[in-house]
């Protein structure tokens, strides 16, 4: 992962989870932020605390296995380490909620129809897998205005680039 600017809040802080190196992508951020600086990161925290899981699932079934072991980044002291292994300092760690909320069904099916492809299922597939996913999956989630809300934790880290 080659990076050439720095993020304030963006997709960047979410992406090493999905590099084929995620250090290599933490060394490229170090190299690119200023002395004194900071590094921020932001991911998916541990699988039982993302109720959001249930109706991802389905779709990561689908995906071909990638090479290796992944870092479980979702766990206290993964990010950490990886962080120190890139040269970075971790000073801040934690868990932080962030619910997903969607207005009604459609929505919902919308928004899974809409990452399908970084799973790497076609929208045929995707169509049918969502849509049983949504009929089964997420029903528990389903509030009496016919809205979803699904409770998730993330886990952050503030890394310092001396």
């Amino acid at each position: 992962m080659r990076v050439d600017l720095t993020s304030a809040w963006g997709p960047l802080e979410e992406a090493f989870q999905f590099a084929a190196d995620i250090v290599a992508g933490l060394a490229e951020a170090r190299r690119v932020t200023r002395s004194g600086w900071q590094v921020a990161i932001c991911n998916s925290g541990r699988v039982e605390n993302r109720e959001v899981h249930a109706i991802f699932a389905p779709l990561a079934d689908l995906t071909p296995p990638r090479p290796g072991d992944l870092p479980a980044v979702g766990e206290p002291g993964v990010l950490e380490e990886l962080a120190r292994q890139a040269g970075l300092t971790p000073e801040r760690s934690g868990e932080v909620e962030v619910p997903y909320e969607f207005p009604d069904r459609a929505t919902l099916e919308d928004a899974l129809l809409a990452i399908a492809p970084v799973y790497g299922v076609g929208p045929k597939l995707a169509e049918e897998v969502v849509r049983t996913t949504v009929a089964r999956a997420a029903a528990p989630f389903r509030r009496a205005d016919g809205s979803f809300r699904f409770e998730n934790y993330f886990r952050y880290l503030i890394a310092g680039v001396s």
